[in-house]
């Protein structure tokens, strides 16, 4: 549910709430031990977090993780939208 109120917030040009929301559903993906989730939200909350003008050094970090888990899990599509977030 967080991962779909992050998107939300983030169509609608709030960027902080969306950023807020797609750190939750990370921890929850993370707790549930769910990768496509985890690799979904972290993706997300990189694009929230670049929306929101954060700093390379708090973006990069997120997406990285999330491309290398994209990877190891084969989340082919996953993996393309990750490194075109470039």
């Amino acid at each position: 549910m967080a991962t779909t109120l992050g998107q939300l917030a983030l169509a609608f040009g709030d960027a902080d709430l969306a950023v807020e929301l797609l750190d939750e559903a990370v921890e929850r993906a993370v707790a549930m031990a769910a990768p496509y989730e985890t690799v979904k939200a972290r993706r997300l909350l990189a694009t929230a977090l670049r929306a929101g003008g954060r700093s390379t050094d708090e973006v990069e970090p997120v997406a990285e993780l999330a491309l290398a888990d994209a990877r190891e899990h084969g989340f082919a599509e996953e993996e393309a939208l990750l490194s075109a977030l470039g």
